[in-house]
C-alpha cells in the first residue's frame, strides 16, 4: 500500500498527503506507547524477587518469563494494528478515485 502512495503522492492534494502521513505517525506513536508501557510494567514484575525465584525454579516458569520478556513486542505490534487499517482504508478509497479505469475489451465473437 505504501508503494501507491509513494508512486502517486504528486496526484493527491496536499489534505489526503497529511492524512496518510499523520496515521504513519500516529501508527508509530502508538507502537511506541504500548512498548514503553509493557517495559514499565516488565521492569516492576522482574523487580519482584519472590516471583523471579518461582519462576526460575521450573521450565513452565522460565517460559512465562520469556513470554513475559517479548510483550512489549507484541504490544508494540498491537497498539499500531488500527492505524494501520486505517491507513490501508484511506489509501484503498485514494486508489480507487486516482487510479485510471481500465477499458473493457469487447468480446469477441466466436466463428465457425
Amino acid at each position: 500500500m505504501s508503494d501507491w502512495f509513494e508512486e502517486n503522492k504528486h496526484k493527491l492534494t496536499p489534505e489526503e498527503r497529511e492524512q496518510i502521513e499523520s496515521w504513519d505517525r500516529w501508527k508509530s506513536n502508538m507502537s511506541m506507547i504500548g512498548c514503553g508501557v509493557s517495559l514499565v510494567a516488565n521492569f516492576f514484575i522482574f523487580k519482584n524477587k519472590q516471583f523471579m525465584n518461582f519462576c526460575l525454579q521450573s521450565t513452565p516458569g522460565k517460559i512465562n518469563l520469556l513470554l513475559i520478556g517479548l510483550t512489549p513486542v507484541w504490544a508494540g505490534y498491537y497498539c499500531s494494528v488500527p492505524a494501520k487499517k486505517e491507513k490501508n482504508k484511506l489509501i484503498a478509497e485514494l486508489t480507487e478515485k486516482y487510479s485510471p479505469e481500465i477499458p473493457q475489451e469487447p468480446k469477441s465473437q466466436l466463428t465457425n
